[in-house]
């Protein structure tokens, strides 16, 4: 059988597909524009207009607006415009402790090549005039960071991308699947500076969910790397490099956890590579041909206009 000839057979399905990644791009679309905007008027009327005025550089309120928007309105909303599109069921597995730590290594050198990929891009593109989200006030806050960073954040993020975009869209393919969920997990971040590390990070959860059908190892890995990234790696940093000329107990126990990143970056990237081969997908329920596959995921409405509406906005943050 010829390839025309099997895409001609599989027609309903090709147009099934479409309609799947076209739903699915214009729920992350709608998503996208409610958070962005939406949290922009709250914190405009609320703030400078409204009563709550005298908090408006309150770390704890901006977040709890953001958090607001995304999490009870955006995201349900979302997942009710992609309700058209059914969940694939299927079955459970689990990790070993092993495999959890070899997953969590491997976070390390996505976390931090992927970062100082988008930090020279910016750089680039501004004249080295753009300054890393975790310069930007707020950072500092650990309290608000454990919160809604590390606690609420990667448990409603892993239930929408991985649960909620994943389980609709597996049902033609497990490798497209997961790569539209790191495009909208990254893009739908709206941080430059986050750009690539997330879409790697999305890659690998998204990887491990097909694998295990279970949301709990990606919330726990996305804690991880949260905790690790905007909590304990950022501030044992900005510590030692501080206290360097000082003869502080603590700036030796700095550079020691410094080291052990180094050492967990040199394992995680020598995992990646000696197992990518290990990385393999399973067949899908109607699977649509690799080629064909890409287009469909990717040549839609609703994933075009998320892609250059989200990609404008994204960009657009580091010039202001």
């Amino acid at each position: 059988m010829t390839s025309s000839q099997s895409q001609h057979m599989d027609t309903p399905r090709i147009r099934a597909a479409k309609a799947c990644y076209n739903t699915v791009g214009f729920a992350a679309l709608a998503m996208a524009i409610l958070v962005h905007f939406g949290t922009t008027f709250m914190l405009l009327v609320t703030g400078k207009h409204g009563p709550l005025h005298a908090f408006e550089s309150n770390i704890w309120v901006t977040q709890l607006i953001q958090s607001f928007m995304l999490y009870v309105i955006a995201m349900p909303l979302a997942v009710c415009v992609m309700r058209a599109a059914k969940p694939v069921e299927t079955k459970e597995s689990s990790l070993s402790v092993g495999q959890f730590v070899m997953y969590l290594l491997m976070c390390l050198p996505i976390m931090y090549v992927g970062n100082l990929m988008s930090s020279v891009l910016a750089s680039l593109l501004t004249g080295g005039q753009a300054s890393s989200i975790q310069s930007v006030a707020g950072q500092d806050n650990v309290w608000a960071v454990l919160v809604f960073l590390v606690l609420i954040s990667p448990f409603m993020e892993e239930w929408f991308f991985r649960k909620q975009v994943i389980s609709r869209l597996r049902r033609y393919g497990e490798k497209p699947a997961i790569v539209i969920s790191a495009v909208i997990f990254a893009l739908g971040h709206g941080i430059f500076f986050q750009l690539f590390y997330t879409f790697g990070l999305g890659l690998l959860f998204g990887y491990i969910y097909v694998r295990t059908s279970r949301i709990r190892y990606t919330i726990a890995l996305h804690m991880f790397t949260n905790f690790f990234g905007h909590v304990v790696g950022k501030h044992i940093q900005t510590y030692v490099l501080a206290h360097s000329r000082e003869n502080d107990p603590l700036v030796v126990l700095g550079v020691s956890f410094l080291l052990l990143m180094v050492a967990g970056f040199i394992a995680g990237a020598v995992l990646l590579v000696l197992r990518r081969r290990t990385f393999v997908l399973s067949e899908a329920p109607e699977p649509i041909p690799g080629s064909l596959a890409s287009r469909i995921s990717f040549v839609n409405a609703g994933m075009i206009w998320f892609i250059l509406i989200t990609l404008a906005l994204t960009v657009g943050v580091i010039y202001i």
